[in-house]
């Protein structure tokens, strides 16, 4: 509900930090080359750390400019991040749209339950590319996590929501 009340998106990835950070869970915000999903080569969305203190959560932000993570992308992978340090597994993680069927795993399912709960979801029933950006700016994440959510809850087909993820401008690789 926190997430979802903040006035833009941004709003809601300074909120889950701060809820986690008041939680002794610490998220550092990445800057290209500076971080290690920058690093030589590596190419990933996410990193939890285990310490003998306190859990570290790496969540990039993109590069500067224009090719900056968006928000909603960010919102979604500090969830999943968070989900994985509550489950007590720390490890790189990524995650591309491109192949809705990676979101079996249970933590990508739980994250989704936590930011778009099935019940309050499938009320929305979206069926066109608007519909999913209206609905991606209520739960704030990005269209293509709607896409992808409404297939997992059996709302659409692969076809359908191939065709809509296709269409997304710029948003496919950074998808959620």
């Amino acid at each position: 509900e926190t997430i979802r009340a903040a006035p833009k998106k941004d709003s809601a990835v300074d909120r889950l930090i701060r809820r986690l950070e008041a939680n002794q869970v610490l998220v550092s915000q990445s800057q290209n080359l500076f971080m290690p999903q920058r690093l030589h080569g590596l190419h990933f969305s996410g990193m939890t750390v285990k310490d003998a203190k306190v859990p570290y959560i790496f969540l990039p932000s993109g590069d500067e400019g224009e090719h900056v993570t968006p928000a909603g992308r960010r919102t979604f992978t500090l969830t999943l991040l968070a989900v994985l340090v509550a489950r007590g597994i720390f490890a790189p993680v990524n995650y591309d749209s491109t192949t809705p069927a990676t979101s079996g795993r249970y933590e990508y399912d739980v994250t989704a339950e936590i930011l778009m709960p099935a019940d309050e979801f499938t009320a929305f029933r979206p069926r066109t590319l608007a519909d999913f950006e209206a609905v991606a700016d209520e739960f704030k994440v990005t269209p293509s996590a709607t896409i992808v959510r409404a297939l997992r809850l059996h709302l659409i087909d692969d076809e359908t929501a191939g065709a809509h993820l296709g269409v997304l401008p710029g948003e496919v690789v950074n998808a959620v």
